[in-house]
């Protein structure tokens, strides 16, 4: 049979079709089914298979910034920080016989320290081109929209980084211009005199204004160290940080670890439930400007645990000894300030420039360019009402 045998369509099916019989097709004699193995068409065939991966982009990295939310902001009003560091006396002066004469004048020890706001910047910029194929039907879903979403919450997670950053690492280090951290305003001379990893100067925050390796000062905080070993973990030694700050007048607001001691914490708890009333229990809690908010009766919020009444704030960043560290902060308000919180000079804010604000001259190329900005700094005005729990084990 040959093509001009086709009489019907059958005639045609079966030449080009039916195996046994004899025919071509592209010049080949046909054998069985080889142009179905052949010529078949695959996810490998060029042009038959473009993969589309659409629109949404799945982070891989934790971009939580639970600390930055504990703490409270509130405007900057000024750079400088005056403190009384010293008492008029400790021994119960001012006793006066009758008709005796006025005792001296007295006047307690001041001293000053200043904390300039700190600059943090996060600039990202996309090609105008890039811009106009996003919305086509292409598969690029990377414009303008999504960078300025993500780097908006990248942005807050570095100053979380920053905020935990090691006592070890002065302010000076790579990447410089930092925040000050929690781990450096909560530290104190003894901790500098009994861990071997912290050197002098390393506890001395705002560029060395506050000096705590010369000796022990009102400028210490509470440390809960171990000679830079570590040890098991029990809740007396949190119940004494806890008890250290009540001795020196704080009211301790918020407890803030990481999640490998907050299960360590857990496990103390239900320890302690088979033979005592549970120190531990949940509350709701908000993340607000204000810092960490509370109140009972709070309608809305997520659950946290408490331990002694205070709520346990987790934070994936806490550094790590063997578990990870324990802060016991004090957030209240001393002298309409936050003991401890983000002093800002300007709020997060955002800025755009480019193509997309039809001025493509004010970045010199086609294209648009967003920046967030931020400046402030870690502020803590009474540092004894602070305290930490370091060296403790896995």
């Amino acid at each position: 049979m040959s093509e001009r045998d086709f009489k019907t369509m059958g005639d045609m099916i079966k030449y080009y079709y039916d195996p046994s019989a004899e025919g071509y097709i592209a010049g080949r004699n046909l054998s069985g089914y080889d142009i179905i193995k052949d010529a078949n068409v695959n996810s490998t065939v060029t042009g038959a298979y473009n993969p589309v991966y659409g629109a949404q982009v799945f982070q891989q990295f934790n971009n939580v910034a639970n600390t930055l939310g504990v703490l409270p902001k509130f405007p900057m009003p000024r750079t400088g920080v005056r403190v009384v560091t010293a008492k008029t006396a400790t021994t119960g002066t001012g006793g006066v016989s009758e008709d005796g004469t006025i005792p001296d004048t007295v006047k307690p020890t001041f001293s000053t320290f200043s904390r300039k706001p700190k600059e943090i910047a996060h600039t990202f910029s996309v090609s105008n081109r890039q811009q106009l194929i996003s919305r086509m039907e292409d598969d690029a879903p990377i414009d303008m929209g999504y960078m300025r979403e993500y780097i908006g919450v990248e942005h807050p997670k570095q100053i979380n980084y920053m905020l935990l950053k090691d006592v070890t690492t002065l302010i000076s280090a790579a990447p410089a211009n930092r925040m000050e951290s929690i781990d450096r305003l909560v530290s104190s001379y003894e901790e500098v005199t009994d861990c071997g990893d912290v050197d002098a100067n390393d506890s001395d925050p705002y560029a060395g204004a506050i000096d705590r390796d010369a000796a022990a000062s009102w400028a210490d905080a509470n440390v809960g160290e171990n000679n830079n070993t570590n040890r098991a973990l029990t809740l007396n030694l949190i119940r004494t940080e806890i008890r250290n700050i009540r001795t020196y007048g704080g009211n301790p607001t918020t407890i803030l670890t990481g999640p490998t001691t907050s299960q360590k914490i857990d496990n103390l708890i239900d320890a302690t439930a088979k033979y005592m009333m549970s120190p531990g229990g949940t509350t709701k809690a908000h993340l607000t400007a204000n810092g960490l908010q509370t109140a009972n009766g709070m309608e809305g919020g997520f659950e946290v645990a408490t331990l002694f009444g205070l709520p346990i704030i987790e934070d994936a960043d806490v550094l790590v000894d063997g578990a990870a560290r324990i802060y016991i902060l004090d957030t209240s308000s001393s002298m309409g300030m936050p003991k401890l919180g983000l002093a800002m000079a300007q709020p997060t804010s955002y800025y755009e420039y480019g193509l997309s604000r039809n001025d493509p001259s004010g970045i010199n190329r086609l294209g648009t360019e967003g920046l967030y900005y931020t400046a402030g700094e870690l502020h803590c005005s009474i540092f004894r009402h602070q305290a930490k729990l370091r060296d403790i084990e896995a």
